[in-house]
């Protein structure tokens, strides 16, 4: 198996963009328990660029953060995702990485052009600024990837407002960012093979190994499926609808590109988790169970939840029954 130096060792934060913020903040923090949430503006003042935006952070014990970007204008390239996209969609992902000049470098070098940057004055009294690079990578990757820089000893401005969690957060942390995909094997290539992300581990399921539930009726479909570790623990899942029957398959139907799909989080326990969702009075959009290795007879159960007009993104929640093992890939690439 091909080692690889990573490119991204993790993922600092998922960018969702709305035209509603506080709409969205007020959700994530009353219903959910996620936060504390810090809120700015962003203008020529206190940027380089000639838009304005507001940004609020949301908080996960993990480390694990949201960010909900509302544009106050149409010259951003926020604006133009909404104008494009129509309501709120995760607009990037911010990866980690080792050294930000190595990464841009690494990331020109394999075809990414940089689609936007932008540098953000810190506290008062702060030298330099934080620096936030944008690639154009979602035709090929399904997302915008975005790599930061800050400065020794940088610290950000006050927030203009804070908003405080309601109750104990359901959710604990990031588990993966899911894209789907029209062709797996090209989107796991790209990856592994121009941007150095890797090994995927490759999965194939349908009604011999899976029992799903779309929109609360039995419903047989087939998929692909491929995984990434990262190493911050995070993964990258890819998925390709093999028929029009899964929530992939509409995903893709309404609009033809790769694109996030959605963010599994992570639970301290499924069931009470999932008791908690259900008291939201949220649409189940899937229920499945998947088997794992052949020698447990233990599953593994993931749900969807119908967030993404209230949070900008479908919301998965999973577990593992007692004694569950992942069943061996089909395939590993690189091998």
């Amino acid at each position: 198996m091909r080692r690889y130096a990573p490119l991204f060792t993790g993922i600092d934060h998922v960018c969702v963009v709305t035209r509603g913020l506080d709409r969205v903040v007020r959700a994530w923090a009353e219903r959910y328990g996620v936060g504390p949430w810090h809120v700015w503006t962003k203008d020529p003042s206190s940027m380089s660029a000639d838009y304005a935006i507001r940004v609020a952070m949301g908080h996960f014990a993990s480390g694990f953060r949201i960010e909900v970007i509302e544009p106050l204008d149409d010259r951003s390239p926020y604006a133009r995702s909404l104008a494009e996209r129509g309501g709120g969609h995760v607009q990037h992902v911010r990866f980690g990485v080792a050294d930000h000049d190595t990464a841009r470098e690494q990331l020109e070098s394999a075809g990414a052009r940089v689609a936007q940057e932008e540098e953000f004055a810190g506290a008062p009294g702060v030298a330099g600024r934080f620096r936030a690079t944008y690639f154009a990578t979602d035709r090929e990757l399904g997302l915008v990837a975005q790599i930061g820089d800050a400065p020794a000893g940088f610290a950000m401005p006050e927030p203009e407002s804070v908003r405080m969690p309601s109750g104990e957060p359901i959710c604990t942390g990031l588990n993966h960012v899911c894209v789907a995909t029209t062709d797996l094997d090209r989107a796991v290539r790209t990856w592994a093979d121009r941007y150095g992300v890797g090994p995927w581990s490759v999965y194939s399921y349908d009604a011999t190994n899976m029992t799903a539930f779309v929109d609360g009726a039995p419903t047989d479909f087939a998929m692909r499926v491929a995984l990434c570790n990262l190493p911050d623990g995070s993964r990258i899942e890819l998925i390709q609808p093999l028929d029009d029957r899964s929530p992939y398959g509409r995903t893709l139907a309404e609009r033809a590109a790769d694109q996030v799909h959605h963010l599994r989080f992570d639970v301290v326990d499924y069931g009470e988790a999932d008791a908690r969702l259900r008291s939201l009075g949220l649409r189940r959009l899937m229920d499945a169970e998947f088997a794992g290795a052949a020698s447990s007879a233990a599953k593994f159960v993931g749900t969807y939840y119908g967030t993404e007009h209230e949070l900008g993104v479908i919301v998965e929640l999973g577990g593992a029954q007692p004694g569950f093992a992942m069943p061996e890939p089909v395939e590993v690439y690189p091998a």
